[in-house]
């Protein structure tokens, strides 16, 4: 998956669980402030393909300056530029195709679930997941119509008030044009590990339908067969310690799985190494020792 670097646009505004907590109202930042970080990530960018940059946080189209960022945006060499947005603004006239042409070519839209009924509801939006999925499918269309190649994905933050619905939440998004969808654990009173049927089961739904579906948020350890649909989709190995960790999750200091009734695998990683695990272990630093010129590879 492409990296991209997040720039938020401001504080609050975004669609979120109206029953987790009450939504911020929009705070957008200065044109001038947005830019001057857009440039930074340019010039900090280095080889990779790029440079990608997201504007993310309240809605973009709201943001009294959004043609001057995008503009900016272009002349920063900015390669993708993608847009986070709730998608309703997409569905009105002209609205897509004017993103085109200033260049956006990939678009986020959030979604809270795969029905209007709970869209909606937890929105607090009435027709609000309408007006995202059609808006993600003229974002689609017009691309079509203009002969340009664009990327649409969702982003769906996963809480305790629609767990069930995250299967049909990602249907949702991939019927309506996403070939990527992000499920986030965002709501930290969620019991991942008994979520993890309902995450395992919106992984199956995008597969199923030809799009990949990541998952944010859920410990290394409660994943198991879903482990390689974790953000970030590749894991850097790490030499972590035993006893102070939980050598099942690479990249956190103690993970969900350090729980009462935690899976055996993590107890078992809790403990200390045993004679065969440090002879196995010397044996693959063996192997993965570098070898120089002349030495066999």
């Amino acid at each position: 998956m492409l990296e991209f670097i997040e720039v938020p646009l401001g504080h609050g505004g975004a669609v979120t669980c109206g029953r987790c907590g009450r939504s911020e109202a929009a705070d957008y930042r200065r044109a001038f402030d947005i830019t001057a970080e857009v440039q930074a990530a340019c010039a900090a960018w280095g080889g990779k393909p790029g440079p990608n940059v997201a504007l993310t946080g309240p809605e973009p189209f709201r943001h009294p300056e959004l043609d001057t960022l995008l503009a900016s945006a272009a002349r920063a060499g900015v390669k993708r530029l993608r847009l986070d947005t709730d998608g309703a603004a997409l569905a009105h006239s002209g609205n897509a195709a004017a993103a085109l042409s200033a260049g956006v070519r990939h678009v986020r839209v959030r979604l809270l679930g795969g029905s209007p009924g709970v869209h909606d509801a937890l929105a607090s939006a009435p027709g609000g997941q309408e007006r995202a999925l059609r808006g993600m499918r003229e974002f689609a269309e017009a691309a079509e119509r203009a002969g340009v190649r664009v990327a649409v994905s969702a982003h769906v933050p996963a809480c305790r008030h629609n767990v069930s619905d995250l299967p049909a939440a990602v249907t949702a998004a991939v019927e309506a044009g996403a070939r990527h969808v992000v499920v986030d654990v965002a709501d930290p009173s969620l019991d991942v590990a008994a979520a993890m049927p309902w995450l395992a089961a919106a992984c199956d739904s995008g597969t199923v339908n030809s799009a990949w579906v990541e998952l944010a948020g859920v410990p290394y350890c409660l994943a198991g067969a879903y482990a390689l649909h974790l953000v970030p989709l590749m894991r850097p190995v790490v030499p972590l310690a035993r006893g102070d960790r939980c050598t099942s999750c690479l990249l956190t200091e103690v993970c969900g799985g350090v729980l009462e009734g935690a899976a055996p695998q993590v107890k078992a990683a809790l403990a200390p190494p045993s004679d065969e695990e440090r002879l196995v272990e010397s044996i693959r630093r063996a192997y993965l020792a570098p070898t120089g010129p002349g030495e066999l590879e």
